[in-house]
């Protein structure tokens, strides 16, 4: 065979335009010229432009639509999961903002269940550079901020676990439910990481919590809306799964809401390892 009658990516034998093994196409005189190659360009921006818009607004206003065509294999209309998650991952790096995702070193030392081993760690390189702790939990304060953007995404296979525990007999399998979870990270990253991430400040402008508890730590407060914001969001994406018994179902969003915690501190353990490493 020649070269015009089979593919240039797999040497499958061609029998029309495309290639019915990888999908590639056969190019001709046509494909190559300044004419084609706008069209394809606007085409493939209009494509891309409409599946990024489809997605976001089923992703936000309609998400448990969103994880039912996913899971049932219907994902063509759409941007694929993880490419978006990578999108909000990359324009999340490229803004500096405040996170709960992101802990200094003396919140990690001194206010962390896992305190004595940090303390036990932060000694050691303490002693190892010869330097005072807050010389040290200077750099690792800005070290922290750049590690978290690149381990952002071990939450969500951490949550996916817990929702396969708890939805495995509905017929979800592991890696639909860590679609499903990456699904969740990513509204999380575009609501409280980009579009409030001051929330805090705006929490206690409109509500002045200190006249019943007295000083409200920020952290707390944007903690406590993630944990809202995740019952709310995954009560309405997993609805496809609730089954009969509405009963069940409560709980188990209940669960996964509680989950978030440990979810929240084994993260933060891994950051501080991680920020700790790189030092």
């Amino acid at each position: 065979m020649n070269e015009h009658t089979t593919c240039k990516s797999c040497g499958a034998p061609l029998h029309g335009a495309y290639c019915h093994m990888c999908g590639e196409k056969r190019l001709t005189t046509e494909d190559k010229s300044i004419k084609r190659w706008l069209g394809d360009l606007f085409s493939s921006v209009w494509m891309l432009e409409g599946r990024l818009l489809r997605t976001m607004k089923l992703l936000i206003f309609r998400p448990g639509l969103l994880a039912k065509d996913y899971v049932e294999g219907r994902r063509k209309p759409y941007v694929r999961l993880l490419n978006l998650f990578l999108i909000a991952n990359i324009i999340y790096f490229l803004i500096p903002t405040f996170n709960i995702f992101i802990n200094n070193l003396r919140s990690q030392r001194f206010e962390m269940v896992y305190a004595p081993l940090v303390e036990e760690a932060v000694d050691m390189k303490l002693e190892s550079k010869g330097l005072e702790f807050e010389e040290y939990a200077k750099l690792y304060d800005q070290k922290t901020v750049e590690v978290s953007k690149l381990i952002l995404i071990v939450l969500a296979p951490m949550l996916g676990f817990f929702i396969y525990v708890l939805f495995q007999k509905q017929g979800l399998f592991l890696s639909d439910c860590f679609a499903l979870a990456l699904q969740k990270e990513k509204v999380f990253i575009f609501i409280f990481i980009l579009l409030l991430p001051n929330l805090d400040t705006l929490i206690n402008a409109l509500f002045d919590f200190s006249v019943f508890t007295g000083e409200i730590n920020g952290e707390a407060i944007v903690t406590l809306a993630a944990l809202v914001f995740t019952g709310a969001y995954l009560f309405f994406q997993m609805r496809p799964w609730q089954g009969e018994k509405k009963a069940l179902y409560f709980g188990k969003i209940l669960i996964l809401v509680l989950a978030f915690l440990p979810i929240l501190s084994t993260y933060r353990f891994l950051l501080f390892l991680a920020t700790w490493l790189a030092l």
